[in-house]
């Protein structure tokens, strides 16, 4: 079986411990843009090295009130629309690399690595075209024999 979670609600954050002895994930929510149309969230993690750092972790978002919701067609929106009857959202979230220095390394070599596949698409290219021309010459004295 596995592990059990608790949710304890706080403002403004969340709280999620796992009974089985991993590592304890702090969050804030901000609301980052609202339209009639999307939500948009940021979620603030206390502990960024925590995250994903065995393997995937699940964010799930319980919708405790339906009536704010309608679909894209204007009608009110329906418990049994999501998956498994129940009103939630689940995304995966993805590694995150807290350490600035890191994150820096990382970028750094990113951009080194971009630069040099730059160069040798451009130099690929500039020796086709020299042995496209000398091949022309080529046939071209072929032909004339």
């Amino acid at each position: 079986m596995g592990p059990t979670k608790r949710f304890l609600k706080r403002k403004p954050s969340f709280y999620t411990e796992e009974i089985t002895g991993a590592a304890k994930l702090q969050f804030n929510v901000e609301v980052i843009e609202h339209s009639p149309r999307k939500i948009k969230l940021k979620v603030n993690f206390e502990n960024p090295s925590a995250v994903s750092a065995v393997g995937p972790d699940l964010l799930t978002f319980e919708i405790k009130e339906l009536s704010l919701f309608k679909t894209p067609t204007g009608r009110p929106l329906l418990v049994d629309s999501f998956e498994g009857g129940k009103p939630s959202i689940t995304k995966v979230i993805p590694p995150i690399v807290a350490d600035e220095g890191q994150m820096d390394t990382i970028n750094d070599s990113t951009a080194s690595a971009g630069t040099t596949l730059n160069f040798l698409s451009t130099g690929n290219f500039v020796i086709a075209l020299i042995l496209g021309g000398s091949m022309q010459l080529l046939w071209g004295m072929i032909r004339a024999m």
